[in-house]
């Protein structure tokens, strides 16, 4: 997969989630930066517990959001043990979706792929190798 399409992809998930997030209200607009880097903690560790749990994932969107508008980043220090644990259970989660519909499983992967590529940014003539 073309890394340049996968980051186009992404840039332009976060930029609609953010749209999400303001046309809401901006929920955690009034916290200080370091309510914000709490809040944003204690729904990571959560989130860890349970990857599919959608208010969680729905909170660390707007978190993160908030720190988008910021111009600002969350604060992963000493939260290495959570991440190997958030990528073990999305790592388990993935593979149990896909061994319960495989054909599903196949079709949505097919899809995400295309909407990846679809996402990538026209490089300019001059640029290519």
């Amino acid at each position: 997969m073309d890394e340049t399409a996968l980051a186009s992809f992404f840039a332009q998930q976060r930029l609609a989630i953010i749209e999400g997030y303001i046309k809401a209200g901006r929920a955690f607009e009034g916290l200080s930066p370091e309510e914000l880097q709490i809040a944003w903690r204690e729904s990571f560790i959560a989130l860890a517990d349970d990857p599919s749990y959608g208010p969680i994932l729905s909170r660390i969107a707007g978190l993160e959001s908030e720190f988008g508008l910021r111009h600002t980043a969350p604060d992963f220090t000493g939260l290495e043990d959570t991440m190997a644990q958030l990528q073990t259970r999305m790592a388990e989660q993935y593979r149990k979706e896909a061994e319960a519909d495989p054909e599903m499983f196949a079709e949505f992967t097919a899809s995400l792929e295309a909407e990846i590529e679809a996402a990538a940014l026209p490089v300019p003539k001059e640029q290519q190798n």
